[in-house]
């Protein structure tokens, strides 16, 4: 991990403001002033070119933050003697007590070794809090009966994710490089210029708290505020793309070691969303129920082609042996005798018979 990286900004557990900076983007708390305006507040007032100075400057800074890396999943927790160390990822204080009697304790009280762990982890905690503190887990608003049955569907989508897991969060590649990541990148936590020759330039971020060390693949995912607008209406999918557009050929242009182009490929889409889904509150089942159907669709998919292959090379078999079979006869010597021509009689020679 680079120091110089490291430090200032990232002091993410301080409630001081320090005065280094990511390129130039000061990285502050929630308790920092500045003089910057939320992006939720002001990004759709800004000019076209004010727009795009906004979204390359998120660029920038996705790819500084995938510059500080770790050796697992987890969050920042700040030593007496002013360093840093890795620990477990925080969890909902409402859950704390409860989890420490789980079987995945021992595990979720730790850094995380691998993606597959962490996900793995965090569905089984999930389905065990389901089965044994569901009173924690209830709803005052909501009569039993509806949230026993509610509590049953939820079970069985996490049964249905521990299952998905292993198959999508394989180890090595992109999967092992782990960075430091702001899990809440939503428009209130980004302040920008909001007029001016700097206009739409990001001078702050805030809320670290929850910051911690994710997979490379998970920093590309595009912010929401790409897709809505301030009244979390959707966007036009036209602008949408273009944003999209704007960050990837940024993050393409800056990043020199290829991984975050890498990440941006289509088949870490998937990936994202299994771990948006586990990573999201137990209430969230049709979110993980999507991700369960699509994972089935693409193993009948892949089923269905190998059934078609198979059937396909069948099919070959006995036209290929067909045209293999010559209208010959081989002999114990192998090799090929014409039945239809008669062996030739035998002739004498100038030197004897033959």
């Amino acid at each position: 991990m680079d120091p110089n990286l490291m430090g200032g900004p990232f002091m993410i557990i301080e409630q001081v403001v320090s005065d280094t900076t990511i390129g130039h983007v000061s990285v502050l708390n929630s308790r920092a002033k500045t003089t910057g305006v939320d992006l939720h507040t002001v990004f759709d007032r800004l000019a076209p070119n004010e727009k795009q100075r906004t979204v390359e400057d998120y660029a920038r800074i996705i790819q500084k933050l995938s510059l500080v890396r770790f050796s697992s999943i987890g969050s920042l927790e700040r030593e007496q003697n002013g360093s840093y160390k890795v620990v477990a990822l925080s969890a909902p204080r409402s859950h704390a007590e409860a989890r420490r009697t789980l079987a995945t304790n021992a595990i979720a009280s730790r850094p995380y070794r691998s993606t597959r762990e962490w996900l793995d982890t965090i569905e089984r905690e999930n389905k065990l809090l389901l089965e044994q503190y569901p009173e924690q887990l209830g709803s005052r608003s909501r009569p039993e009966e509806e949230t026993r049955q509610k509590h049953a569907a939820a079970k069985l989508a996490s049964e249905g994710m521990i299952r998905l897991i292993p198959h999508v969060a394989q180890s090595g590649g992109l999967s092992s490089i782990f960075c430091l990541w702001h899990i809440d990148l939503h428009g209130r936590n980004i302040l920008v210029c909001p007029s001016g020759p700097d206009a739409g330039k990001i001078v702050s971020i805030i809320d670290w708290e929850n910051a911690g060390m994710f997979p490379i693949w998970r920093l590309v995912d595009p912010p929401e505020w790409f897709a809505s607008n301030r009244a979390r209406e959707p966007r036009p999918n036209q602008e949408f793309l273009r944003y999209l557009q704007l960050f990837q050929n940024e993050i393409t242009r800056l990043d020199t070691e290829g991984l975050l182009r890498s990440a941006l490929q289509s088949k870490y889409d998937f990936l994202r969303q299994v771990a948006s889904a586990a990573t999201a509150p137990w209430q969230n089942i049709d979110q993980r129920n999507a991700c369960i159907a699509a994972f089935q669709a693409q193993q009948a998919q892949q089923q269905a082609l190998l059934a078609q292959q198979q059937a396909q090379q069948q099919a070959q078999q006995p036209q290929q042996k067909q045209a293999r079979k010559p209208d010959t006869q081989r002999g114990q010597s192998g090799y090929a005798t014409d039945s239809a021509v008669k062996p030739r009689a035998r002739t004498r020679s100038l030197f004897g018979r033959r």
